[in-house]
């Protein structure tokens, strides 16, 4: 917004000096010019108001106002008294805002200037320059420092809005508009250091039993053999954050046993099977393990063989009865067949146990058999090779065992069988080849 508007200076204005003239003029006057004026004043006042009420629109939010005439003149020098510059002559691509300590009208700016970069805060502030005559033409900037060069400042700025690339000719008058940034807050108050992290300083093998000493703080144990125990020296002895991490590279679990009474994770002992991988952690009277399956499947065993007359589960020293943390199994049959034969098959599961007795029948048959501990045998029909089996307790509560099927890539399920001293499978009219894997549940 602009006043555009002119007010025409009268002439011939009548006079009693001029008698002979007089009425002319007087008409001429009051009958033309003075109406012309009148329209003309009342233009020029629409635009002012227009202007003024502009103007207090753009300064909302910019308690300081400083007027200048705006120079294309680039240089790093005194703009001189009364003029603002710039360091581009692409207007809205400037860095630096070059304002002479005296405003338009003479005044002395110095202070104001230098309270420009006083905020404690990155950006100091903002500067809106904008048209005297047209707040529509500004360009805004943000205020990152102010140089004090004798008889004018450079005050580093980004712009950050613009109506234009280049709003303003040279000569315009221009008002600089200054908004400042509040101080930056105090430092928070500094957070709690995180737990210091593992760092692993050698590797040994251990095949037989062995007691973790204070050399082994940080070292991987790798067990290469089977059935032995794994010891700690007292844990008041080690101290609290002793640590080391356990491995079980063998066929067969091996046996965690702390000190005396102290105990890892709750118990007293703890069974690790193979390929478990677990960090042992101290707090100065026992132990927890960190990124052991506590819930879930554990492998047991892997038995891969080729005509054998029998296939027996848990023939290890530590049986899965034995460990503390196993409530069931379960046992995946990638293959199993009869070497020769009618292809019947023979599932014994007894033990040492007298809390268990079972029996066992195939789903598709009424026939049950409850045969006695450690001697109980199943003989499915010769089509069973391809029926499903239940496994029936003492109480009378049945389980389901799973399913064979003689299909070929198939993988077979056994589940929710007990902790047994031992689980048989016979080919009744000879030999078997299978590949299973024994998983445990742990609770």
């Amino acid at each position: 917004m602009a006043i555009t508007q002119t007010i025409t200076a009268f002439t011939n204005i009548p006079s009693i000096a001029d008698p002979v003239n007089f009425a002319a003029e007087g008409e001429d006057f009051l009958g033309t010019q003075l109406p012309a004026r009148v329209t003309e004043m009342n233009t020029w006042a629409t635009q002012a108001n227009a202007l003024a009420t502009a103007m207090t629109t753009a300064a909302t939010g910019f308690p300081l106002s400083i007027g200048y005439t705006f120079s294309t003149t680039t240089t790093d020098a005194d703009p001189g008294a009364g003029y603002l510059r710039l360091n581009n002559a692409t207007q809205n691509a400037a860095t630096v805002i070059r304002a002479d300590l005296l405003d338009v009208n003479g005044a002395d700016r110095t202070a104001a200037l230098d309270a420009a970069d006083d905020s404690t805060s990155t950006v100091k502030g903002f500067f809106r320059l904008q048209g005297a005559n047209d707040g529509t033409d500004f360009l805004d900037f943000s205020i990152t420092s102010t140089a004090s060069p004798s008889g004018y400042r450079n005050i580093t700025v980004v712009c950050v809005n613009s109506s234009a690339a280049n709003p303003f000719a040279n000569g315009d008058q221009v008002v600089l508009l200054f908004s400042r940034t509040g101080d930056k807050g105090d430092t928070g108050a500094a957070g709690t250091n995180g737990a210091a992290g593992v760092m692993i300083q050698g590797l040994t093998s251990k095949s037989a039993n062995y007691t973790v000493v204070a050399g082994d703080a940080n070292k991987v144990i790798t067990a290469t053999s089977t059935g032995w125990t794994l010891a700690q020296t007292a844990a008041a002895t080690l101290g609290a954050n002793f640590s080391f991490m356990f491995r079980n590279e063998g066929t067969g679990p091996i046996t965690i046993n702390p000190n005396a009474a102290e105990t890892v994770d709750g118990l007293s002992t703890i069974l690790a099977w193979p390929g478990e991988s677990f960090l042992m952690i101290c707090d100065g009277a026992n132990w927890q393990t960190q990124g052991r399956v506590r819930k879930g499947l554990v492998p047991l065993e892997q038995i891969n063989v080729t005509n054998v007359a029998s296939i027996t589960f848990a023939s290890s020293a530590a049986s899965w009865r034995d460990d503390p943390e196993l409530d069931g199994i379960e046992v995946f049959i990638n293959s199993l067949a009869c070497v020769a034969g009618s292809g019947d098959f023979r599932m014994q599961c007894g033990g040492a146990y007298s809390d268990v007795t079972w029996s066992v029948r195939q789903i598709n048959s009424t026939s049950v058999s409850t045969p006695s501990l450690g001697t109980s045998c199943f003989a499915p029909a010769a089509q069973a090779i391809t029926g499903r089996f239940m496994m029936k307790d003492s109480a009378g509560s049945s389980v389901l065992v799973g399913e064979y099927s003689n299909e070929a890539a198939a993988l077979y399920l056994f589940t929710g069988l007990p902790n047994p001293d031992g689980i048989r499978i016979t080919g009744t009219g000879g030999n078997v080849t299978a590949n299973i894997q024994v998983m445990g549940h742990r609770r």
